[in-house]
């Protein structure tokens, strides 16, 4: 549709600034992510746990290219029969019970998608980016689907077959570890392992594209009696080679505050708390962690420098994201958490350094149209207000500009 300017003025400059103000949205996700799982602030979750990510390429599977990534998470407590204490979820995803209701569904690249049971058929689960799962408890299969194409399928719990649009994977197991993913009967990726001490020893992903692994020792460290304590050594990952030869090296140790710690290729080393298993130091970066009031829920994080401190805390039941940038701006962001308009934009507010900054709140009618919205542009001269009022039934929208004394009206109408 093109738009039918009904009175002008200074129109254009108007749209050019509520095209600066207007939020930029974030389309709707759905099934299963191919992105890499990253949260606010690099290397620490949301929850506030180390969370390193490294790719290590990509299962070209027809149209599809299937990302494989390396993940160490310092609160999962996972050790992988590939890997250590890293995983790698192409591999390992799975399927967890957390309760009598609900479900933790770790998807094929890593993100965590949580499920809870229908209200109406204990065998249905909801989940989040538009999936739904059916339990078959008689066959300990568990399949979740989106309406987009992605389909997965768990067998007491372990990945069996994953499907997009693209392309359906097959996992063939040996013993408890996957040992080929196949698309139509051909192998696409292949784990090795050292026929004596059945370490893995690498991926192969055919054409001669291998991915190597070196294994070492890392120390464990647990709280005993209130006090952090090394009970032991354990096998870990220490190096991958990938195909074009790139090398990634793993250094694990304990600090002088018997935390681990981990060093990456001698350079970045991060640490975290043994007790809680939140980030201590990650790179330059100091984190102070208040966790959430349950399992799920996303942590108050704050990290400091030396030159400055930031912040940021994202609260979904309460429907309100606030971020304390480095620079001293705060950026406040409300949306609705139920009804009509669950999840729809209320506002969002900015300031620096105490002084208020753009602001725009948007009212909705009952079926979750957008009917009015307001724009506010703070600047070192005078505040620019945009109101904008639209129309369903007459395919229009209408705009009211205040600076200072003068006030402008502007009417768009779409054919």
């Amino acid at each position: 549709m093109r738009p039918i300017i009904q009175k002008t003025g200074y129109l254009l400059a108007a749209l050019g600034l509520l095209a600066c103000l207007w939020p930029q949205g974030k389309a709707h996700a759905c099934g299963i992510s191919l992105s890499e799982p990253k949260s606010f602030y690099d290397g620490v979750d949301f929850q506030g746990h180390v969370h390193l990510i490294n790719k290590l390429g990509d299962l070209q599977a027809g149209k599809a290219e299937i990302p494989i990534f390396l993940i160490l998470n310092s609160g999962n407590g996972y050790v992988s029969p590939y890997s250590g204490p890293f995983d790698i979820p192409l591999l390992s995803a799975r399927m967890e019970q957390v309760d009598e209701n609900t479900f933790l569904l770790r998807s094929p690249t890593g993100w965590l998608l949580p499920f809870v049971r229908n209200s109406k058929d204990k065998n249905i689960l909801d989940g989040s980016n538009g999936m739904k799962a059916l339990i078959d408890e008689a066959k300990g299969i568990i399949t979740a689907w989106a309406d987009c194409g992605d389909k997965i399928t768990f067998s007491k719990g372990r990945i069996l077959e994953f499907q997009t649009k693209d392309v359906k994977l097959d996992y063939v197991y040996s013993g408890d570890r996957v040992s080929e993913i196949r698309e139509g009967g051909q192998a696409l990726l292949k784990v090795n392992s050292d026929s004596n001490t059945g370490e893995v020893t690498g991926l192969s992903l055919g054409l001669k594209r291998d991915i190597n692994f070196s294994w070492g020792d890392r120390p464990i460290v647990q709280i005993i009696q209130g006090k952090p304590l090394i009970l032991g050594i354990r096998k870990t990952l220490t190096k991958i080679v990938l195909p074009d030869g790139t090398e990634k090296n793993f250094e694990f140790a304990v600090n002088d505050q018997m935390q681990p710690t981990l060093k990456i290729d001698g350079m970045q080393e991060v640490s975290w708390n043994p007790a809680t298993l939140r980030a201590d130091k990650v790179g330059e970066w100091t984190y102070k962690i208040e966790t959430g009031k349950d399992r799920f829920a996303n942590a108050a994080i704050s990290r400091s420098n030396g030159k400055g401190m930031e912040s940021w805390f994202y609260d979904g039941p309460k429907g309100e994201e606030i971020i304390h940038g480095f620079d001293g701006a705060v950026k406040i962001t409300k949306w609705f958490t139920s009804g009509n308009l669950a999840g729809k934009l209320r506002s969002t507010q900015v300031s620096s350094l105490g002084t208020p900054g753009n602001s725009h709140k948007v009212a909705y009618d009952s079926g979750g149209a957008i009917l009015r919205q307001k724009f506010v542009k703070n600047d070192d001269l005078s505040p620019v207000i945009i109101n904008v009022a639209s129309s369903k039934l007459q395919n229009s929208f209408s705009l009211e500009i205040i600076n200072g004394k003068r006030r402008s009206h502007f009417q768009l109408q779409f054919q």
